[in-house]
């Protein structure tokens, strides 16, 4: 696992999971919902309630990727902090060193959406495009996930079996 970028949706953004990924030598990629209301406060502060001059000062120009098909336009932007002194909470995470934002855009027919998803990472060297391909790929595992729950019923032989 030393030098992998290890990510997980929101229900393994926990204390205990980001200190043994980062006591394995790796760094944590970790979404960030309302299950950490503290820390997903501050996020959504630091980006949404910020000046011009203080948002420059937290956060790196955007990186972009757009994807069209499926019947859908997509626009996804990501940002990460440059700092993480707006964050009050951030000593209680094991070698938390950045904030990453994605912003994404979705057109579906005439429906429009505006999405945004954060994170907390340990990793000091990935760019904004490595971060955002890395939320894009951990997706995918995710919607391998859904095929073995879905088509498989995975989760019932499980229950089964247990």
């Amino acid at each position: 696992m030393e030098g992998c970028l290890v990510t997980t949706d929101a229900m393994g953004c926990q204390k205990s999971i980001a200190e043994t990924i980062t006591s394995h030598g790796s760094d944590y990629l970790l979404q960030v919902k309302e299950n950490q209301p503290k820390l997903h406060a501050a996020l959504k502060s630091a980006f949404f309630d910020t000046t011009d001059r203080e948002f420059s000062r937290y956060f790196d120009h955007p990186s972009q990727m757009n994807n069209v098909g499926h019947g859908r336009e997509e626009l996804r932007r990501c940002w990460v902090s440059k700092t993480i002194d707006f964050i009050p909470m951030a000593h209680e995470w094991a070698k938390l060193s950045r904030i990453v934002v994605i912003e994404l855009e979705r057109k579906i027919g005439d429906k429009e959406s505006l999405d945004h998803r954060f994170y907390i990472t340990s990793d000091l060297g990935r760019s904004a495009e490595q971060m955002l391909s890395a939320t894009r790929a951990h997706w995918g595992i995710e919607s391998m996930h859904w095929m073995l729950d879905v088509a498989f019923h995975e989760d019932m032989s499980l229950a089964i079996n247990a």
